[in-house]
């Protein structure tokens, strides 16, 4: 999975503004790290003195799938399938934070990255709205209640990998990286989806 195959699946179904994000070239200003994990790590970042939260991921897939299909299977692309049919529905912000789009880190903004980890970490980042604020007990019932977007949206978690309250910023998700979305080659039929989402929280 090249630069060339990422550019065109991301661009199939753009955000709100990628085209101006996604190669740009304007100073990012890396506040602090946010957390890290098996898919990458993400930072608190000033862009045109706006907050974002920036998350740079370790390339990922599942090598057992044939190549065509491997573009599917990894965590950076199932973010960009799962907030791309978001967008598409009129749903950006809604269900999850919101996802600003796609852009591939210049080299100057790579080496400027406040640490690196044992894994290397890709050029590709997505870009999404910085909430602060942690989930509350009182944020369940509004989270119960949107479970019907990612169920309508074909949306689906398995084993709720990231249903989880660290995963939550107020009633907000905020990580995508283990959410499938339909069509996919490891569940073709859709009964999966349509049935996901009746464990939100655990842990």
């Amino acid at each position: 999975m090249d630069d060339t195959m990422i550019g065109k699946f991301i661009t199939e179904l753009p955000m709100d503004d990628p085209s101006e994000m996604r190669v740009s070239s304007k100073p990012i200003h890396y506040i602090k790290e946010l957390g890290s994990g098996v898919h990458g790590a993400v930072y608190l970042a000033v862009i045109e003195s706006k907050e974002y939260a920036i998350k740079v991921w370790k390339w990922q897939s599942d090598i057992d799938l044939a190549e065509r299909l491997r573009i599917y299977t990894s965590p950076f692309s199932h973010e960009c399938r799962a907030f791309a049919r978001l967008q598409s529905r009129g749903e950006n912000g809604t269900w999850a934070v919101k996802c600003h789009g796609w852009i591939k880190l210049s080299d100057e903004q790579y080496r400027s990255l406040p640490r690196r980890y044992g894994f290397p970490l890709i050029h590709w980042a997505i870009v999404k709205e910085y909430l602060p604020n942690p989930i509350q007990l009182s944020d369940i019932p509004e989270i119960v209640r949107k479970k019907e977007i990612a169920r309508q949206a074909l949306m689906y978690n398995p084993h709720n990998c990231d249903i989880l309250p660290r995963n939550f910023r107020g009633s907000f998700i905020v990580d995508l990286g283990n959410t499938i979305t339909y069509p996919y080659p490891l569940y073709w039929s859709n009964w999966g989806f349509e049935n996901a989402y009746e464990t939100l929280i655990s842990g």
